[in-house]
């Protein structure tokens, strides 16, 4: 005969204990975290390269004498979400281009104004 190290009175406290704890961590898991209005700034000129810093950080990536920033941004049904790709995180969690569906190309002028943008797929959705 198998005996279990759990006592039949002490599974309701369990499931009282973690059934709490595995919805909270569900819900977490399928709310969506995007924003709707976080690339509208960009169609209200002139927009400028600090404020493109101020409302999405550091860029991912920077060419062209830092004329050329690119961000990688998920989107879910919530909208658009900046992802982390600093060295330290993507060491990390293994990340880079894990969970990216758009790199938004951003070009600016000898004085830091924007000229264009373009919102590049990287997944089909």
């Amino acid at each position: 005969m198998i005996r279990m190290g759990i006592r039949l009175g002490t599974l309701p406290a369990l499931a009282a204990i973690y059934l709490p704890l595995l919805l909270a961590v569900t819900a977490c898991a399928t709310t969506p975290s995007g924003n709707k209005d976080l690339l509208t700034f960009l169609n209200h000129d002139p927009v400028t390269k600090q404020e493109v810093l101020a409302h999405l950080g550091e860029a991912s990536a920077t060419f062209e004498k830092d004329r050329v920033l690119t961000y990688r941004l998920k989107s879910d049904k919530g909208g658009f979400s900046i992802q982390p790709t600093t060295s330290r995180y993507i060491a990390y969690h293994n990340a880079g281009w894990d969970g990216v569906d758009y790199e938004l190309v951003l070009v600016f002028d000898e004085n830091g104004v924007l000229q264009r943008h373009n919102l590049l797929s990287i997944r089909p959705p």
